[in-house]
């Protein structure tokens, strides 16, 4: 299992400091694991159809089949909660003034282009990392 070690970073942007001295020490899977349900719900207007068929199976229940494609990210959220995975970046130390950079700095990541939704900018990023912060 891979493990993201991060030792005193500092970043600056436009001349002002936005991260002095983080230590960061992130497991891969926890990552992947918390980002899932929040990436999920970004994603839920392209493909709710996909996770229609993952509630049947799941043997999720709902009003109708808009609620039913929504709570296929609350379980997989849930399925993190009673694991006792992180839920929240902030959980992991990833400090919120540095979300924005984060942001575009996922733009350059090849996975980024496997997106259901296209994702073309570092706005639409940001939009998930602020949730899962």
């Amino acid at each position: 299992m891979s493990t993201l070690n991060i030792q005193n970073l500092h970043v600056e942007i436009e001349g002002k400091e936005i991260l002095k001295g983080v230590d960061l020490t992130v497991n891969s899977a926890e990552i992947h694991a918390l980002m899932l349900p929040y990436g999920m719900r970004w994603n839920l207007d392209v493909v709710e159809r996909h996770y229609l068929r993952m509630a049947r199976e799941i043997g999720i229940e709902a009003a109708n089949d808009k609620a039913l494609a929504a709570a296929v990210p609350e379980y997989v959220y849930g399925m993190n909660q009673k694991m006792g995975l992180p839920l929240m970046l902030r959980d992991l130390g990833v400090p919120r003034d540095g979300l924005k950079q984060l942001s575009v700095d996922t733009l350059g990541d090849y996975s980024i282009h496997t997106n259901p939704k296209p994702v073309r900018s570092a706005d639409q990023v940001l939009e998930v990392l602020e949730a899962a912060w």
